[in-house]
């Protein structure tokens, strides 16, 4: 897969851009080739978006867990899986040369 440098001072897709993705499971990936992947440089949680060869884009996202009382904590990261087709992240995505964004 081909490697593409994301620019730090005007990034093609921002993390706001991804705003209203919903969460999904496993299944969106199921028969699904990865085309691209672009990790948004300005996210604080490490966030990268999956366009897949139906047209579909998942964001992974890794968010703070919690602790043994139920309390969020730095220390612990759970993954996330959310749907971003319908946000403005995936035509912009869509328009990218294919390959790794990072």
């Amino acid at each position: 897969m081909k490697q593409h440098p994301i620019p730090r001072d005007n990034p093609p897709i921002t993390e706001p851009m991804t705003s209203g993705a919903c969460g999904t499971g496993a299944h969106a990936l199921v028969g699904q080739r990865v085309v691209t992947a672009y990790d948004l440089s300005d996210s604080d949680r490490r966030e990268t978006l999956l366009l897949l060869d139906n047209g579909s884009v998942l964001m992974l996202s890794c968010d703070p867990g919690y602790d043994d009382a139920d309390r969020r904590t730095d220390d612990r990261w759970e993954c996330c899986m959310y749907d971003a087709t319908d946000t403005p992240a995936a035509p912009a995505l869509r328009a990218l040369e294919p390959g790794h964004w990072l």
